[in-house]
């Protein structure tokens, strides 16, 4: 970034980092015209989100923040941003840094998304927050409302729709390529669920704020089987459609401009034990016409042992990758009158 001005960074920064996009609105609040952020969620994911947007020589880092500071590598963050502050309650960090800083970044675990955004948005910050965004259609209302009222910059964590190959299958779609789409299916292999019942008695390290590990979720025992990102197999923090399906969705969801759905079924082939996920389910969505766009039927086969259909447009003996049992990958195939569009993960 030899000779570049701290405009410059603001309009391409999207282009230089896997995700975060900082337009030439963003103003930074810091006398020394640098943009200063705060991270709730420094571990796992965090730990990416974190490092990507804290690379640019126009950002500084003002606050550090997770429940568990050895699973967010607080000493490790702290030692390499000298100007920041740690903290383990997120709400307490946004009230001590409030006009400080400029942009909060939020990767934390998928219950603690729409408390921890909507808490920055009314404090006028522009926010960065790693999907999936909301647990419901209505929260996800009141963001874009939210967003609309206190006029900040907002970006959803989906790297793949910042791809080039985003834009071309809407630009096929809407150009009529293929015609008229009216079935979409989606596939993944990822198993999302135990019959194990949660670890009795465990008690918890001396690094984690339990209770600010729950955040709006009901109370709870901690369980040794929630930690390491095992949270994501339980209901009371995460459901199946959360983690790949905002990603295998997206090519259809914005080529079609699919909105809220009118139903959703889904069909489990073998039920849960309480409060755990499936590791199998097909589930359907169904999306009303849409201007000139007929109405869509959108299939999610998802777990190891979902069976997968022959899709039309498909030569009986092409091997697709994301279809083949076993695949790390996902995908998803807009089904036209005339030809299919693939989109494989990104």
């Amino acid at each position: 970034m030899k000779n570049t001005t701290r405009r410059d960074f603001i309009k391409t920064s999207g282009a230089v980092g896997s995700f975060f996009i900082l337009p030439s609105g963003l103003r930074a609040n810091s006398p020394n015209g640098r943009i200063c952020t705060a991270h709730i969620g420094t571990g796992g994911k965090g730990r990416v989100d974190t490092a990507y947007l804290a690379k640019h020589k126009h950002v500084e880092v003002l606050g550090l923040c997770d429940v568990d500071y050895k699973h967010g590598k607080i000493d490790t963050w702290s030692k390499q941003f000298k100007s920041a502050t740690a903290y383990q309650d997120y709400r307490e960090m946004l009230a001590k840094l409030d006009d400080k800083i400029d942009v909060v970044s939020i990767s934390t675990p998928d219950h603690t998304h729409y408390p921890a955004t909507i808490d920055a948005m009314e404090r006028g910050k522009h926010v960065y927050t790693q999907k999936p965004l909301c647990h419901t259609v209505n929260e996800v209302r009141i963001l874009t409302e939210e967003a609309r009222k206190h006029k900040v910059v907002t970006q959803m964590g989906h790297q793949g729709h910042s791809s080039e190959s985003t834009a071309m299958v809407r630009d096929w779609v809407q150009g009529g390529c293929i015609g008229e789409v009216r079935d979409v299916h989606v596939f993944s292999w990822k198993n999302y669920g135990t019959k194990a019942a949660p670890a009795q008695g465990s008690e918890y390290p001396e690094t984690l704020d339990w209770d600010l590990f729950l955040n709006r979720a009901e109370e709870i025992p901690f369980s040794t089987s929630y930690i390491n990102r095992e949270w994501i197999r339980h209901g009371h923090f995460a459901g199946i459609v959360g983690d790949m399906a905002p990603h295998l969705f997206d090519p259809a969801y914005h080529a079609l401009d699919l909105r809220v759905p009118t139903s959703v079924m889904a069909e489990v082939p073998e039920p849960s034990p309480p409060g755990r996920l499936p590791n199998a389910a097909v589930i359907t969505w169904e999306f009303a016409a849409r201007g000139n766009m007929p109405p869509v039927t959108l299939k999610y086969y998802l777990g190891p042992d979902t069976p997968r259909p022959q899709l039309e447009h498909l030569e009986q003996d092409r091997k697709i990758p994301f279809m083949q049992r076993g695949s790390d990958l996902g995908g998803s195939v807009l089904v036209g009158e005339n030809a299919s569009i693939m989109a494989a993960e990104s």
